[in-house]
């Protein structure tokens, strides 16, 4: 029973279906390519209108970068059995998989009245358009694209490709369009850039508080969303926006510097003060405080932090120094002497 079982079992995944598993194409030398490619022209002088073997020869082509053989092997079926809209696609994927946008622009004009390549391959034209910098005619093509069908998906490729062009008037109507049916799409990062830098700050700060709720994760977001804030005045916005992250050295010591900046100095202190609690050994947030007591002449405060930057790192000269300057400099305040005043009686000039 269990010589049965185990037969059945290897006659069972022997005839599974070769689909589900994945097929792996050994790399073969040039030789082998030029061999079969040798075998495919012998066979297509017999067969010169068989279509399977002009795609094994379009595939052998690409494989040994032979494009002037591919588009040979084209233009010899296309004579035999002329033009139709399958061999047009073999034609099209060839310029575009070689990035010959001027033959594949004339090919699209020479055929579109015949075949309506135009339709049929509309973003493919728009796309070989734009490579060309033909950026008129490509306006003119999105414009015809968007007429037959204005789904979110439509509004996102034709918003996508003016900004490629840094048509902004234009990007700037069909973002509009899908912001108000699609707010959460990655395009909206782009659209409010644009209309901050319009000069269009409410609108553009609607759509972009609301991007980056949906980005809370992504810190190189959240970053450049409170430097734009800060750059258009938004000050208050801007580290609100970073506040959260503060655990974040790098984000800590950035709004340290923006705390100074806006002259609120103990907001630097108390952040500074959370990054050394943190960490005590961690010298630079150490350092930074020291350096802001000392700017504003808190000296004692800023002699404390010295003296844990020595504690830390004693071969440190320049703290040293530092500890030596201060402790000069209070000592110094401390003798000079004070004036002691006493109130004087002064006599009346009648008496």
């Amino acid at each position: 029973m269990r010589i049965l079982l185990n037969t059945f079992i290897i006659f069972f995944f022997s005839c599974s279906s070769p689909k589900k598993e994945k097929i792996i194409v050994p790399k073969l030398q040039t030789s082998f390519y030029a061999t079969t490619m040798e075998q495919i022209n012998n066979q297509l002088k017999a067969e010169p209108n068989n279509a399977k073997l002009v795609d094994k020869k379009l595939f052998y082509c690409d494989k040994l970068n032979w494009p002037r053989t591919c588009i040979k092997a084209l233009d010899s079926y296309k004579k035999s059995n002329g033009m139709t809209n399958q061999l047009a696609k073999k034609y099209i994927l060839f310029y575009e998989n070689n990035q010959q946008n001027e033959p594949l622009f004339h090919f699209i004009e020479k055929w579109n009245n015949e075949l309506n390549l135009k339709k049929t391959h509309i973003k493919t034209y728009i796309d070989c358009l734009i490579q060309l910098n033909k950026n008129e005619v490509a306006k003119k093509a999105l414009e015809n694209f968007i007429q037959l069908n204005q789904s979110i998906k439509n509004i996102y490729y034709v918003s996508s490709q003016h900004l490629r062009m840094n048509d902004t008037t234009m990007a700037v109507q069909y973002l509009d369009k899908l912001y108000e049916l699609d707010p959460k799409n990655d395009l909206m990062w782009e659209y409010g850039n644009i209309l901050f830098k319009l000069g269009y700050h409410k609108r553009g700060n609607e759509v972009l508080s609301n991007h980056i709720k949906e980005h809370r994760d992504d810190l190189d977001i959240q970053l450049r969303y409170a430097q734009l804030l800060r750059n258009t005045g938004l000050f208050n916005q801007a580290r609100e926006i970073l506040s959260p992250y503060s655990s974040i050295d790098s984000i800590a010591y950035l709004l340290v510097d923006w705390y100074k900046k806006d002259l609120m100095w103990d907001s630097s202190v108390f952040i500074l003060k959370n990054r050394i609690v943190h960490d005590p050994t961690n010298k630079k947030p150490i350092r930074m405080l020291a350096t802001l007591y000392e700017e504003h002449y808190w000296r004692a405060s800023a002699l404390k932090y010295y003296k844990k930057l020595k504690k830390i790192d004693p071969s440190d000269l320049l703290v040293q120094q530092k500890i030596a300057y201060l402790q000069r400099l209070i000592f110094e305040r401390n003798k000079i002497p004070t004036i002691e005043l006493k109130s004087i009686k002064i006599k009346n000039i009648n008496e």
